[in-house]
């Protein structure tokens, strides 16, 4: 994605006297596809105008309530009454000019997500439309849709985790978004095929394989389906539906098996730990280590030596 572009997107171009401020961002963690920012909003704006993407931008209001007004290529203002749980879906056909005022004291807060428009023809593609290449998107203003709401609050969680999840955990959630949006927000309406068959005990057996030999590198949801030769979308499904676990959960819980067992029976240093691992620094392995174990790899390794050399009876 062009992060210029993005940028100003997402922000759009408020006068300087009210701009929003950016609470949180996805921007500097490697995720793939998709990209949040989260920002507490001016109470009042006179003109915020988005410019015309080709990506799809889905804004949450999380907090506050407002009169919102909206408008595109200079028609009529329409009007809109605002609250925590609504959403405005912008598909590109910008571009939006809109203005607001807040109608509460509190704190006016959104959540802003970009999903790239390759990512949403490549699951439709996936799963069977031959009109992809022409997939419209529907533009809607002050709706709910539960669903893409609790979506919001996951990411938002994530955000806040030290560290947050990375490309393969954004990859997985962004072909979720595209479902949702593919299966009630375009012109084509396309539903999900019948549920696959899981993987064969001799596929998973494969699969973990592959992974534990490579889990130095970096592993994309592409990657592995094409190891099974599955397309993207019925990989993510059913490796779910065979093993319980999201693709992340699978490779995290394998990399963190492989740091306890170099732990134990090596002496590498912390950091060679981290990088044989996958994780991106040493800082990144202690913040899981601690996570998930609630122990510092450090006193892991310390913990083990000291129960090694304690006399057996």
């Amino acid at each position: 994605m062009n992060q210029e572009i993005f940028s100003r997107s997402l922000a759009g171009q408020p006068r300087a006297e009210a701009s929003p401020m950016l609470l949180r961002s996805s921007a500097d963690i490697g995720w793939d596809g998709i990209e949040v920012r989260i920002f507490d909003e001016p109470h009042h704006l006179e003109q915020w105008l988005e410019p015309a993407v080709t990506d799809i931008v889905l804004v949450l209001v999380t907090h506050g309530v407002m009169r919102h007004e909206i408008r595109q290529s200079n028609s009529a203002w329409r009007a809109l009454l605002i609250r925590q749980g609504d959403m405005f879906l912008n598909p590109g056909s910008g571009p939006l000019e809109s203005r607001w005022q807040s109608l509460s004291a509190a704190p006016l807060r959104t959540m802003r997500i970009r999903l790239a428009s390759e990512i949403l023809s490549h699951t439709a593609d996936e799963l069977g439309d031959s009109h992809s290449a022409s997939l419209k998107v529907w533009s809607r203003a002050g709706f709910q849709d539960p669903f893409l709401f609790q979506m919001g609050r996951v990411l938002a969680w994530e955000l806040e985790q030290r560290p947050p999840a990375g490309a393969l955990y954004s990859q997985t959630v962004a072909r979720m978004l595209a479902l949702h949006l593919l299966r009630h927000y375009t012109t084509a309406r396309i539903e999900p095929p019948a549920p696959s068959k899981g993987f064969t005990l001799r596929q998973v057996e494969q699969l973990r394989a592959y992974i534990c030999a490579h889990l130095n590198q970096k592993l994309s949801l592409e990657t592995l389906a094409q190891h099974t030769g599955f397309s993207v979308y019925h990989f993510a499904r059913v490796f779910q539906q065979t093993t319980g676990e999201s693709p992340h959960q699978f490779v995290v819980r394998h990399r963190m098996e492989h740091a306890q067992y170099l732990l134990h029976h090596t002496n590498k240093p912390l950091a060679h730990v981290a990088e044989s691992c996958g994780f991106s620094d040493q800082s990144h392995l202690t913040r899981l280590f601690k996570r998930h174990l609630n122990v510092t790899p450090r006193a892991f390794r310390r913990d083990l030596s000291l129960s090694a050399d304690q006399p057996s009876h």
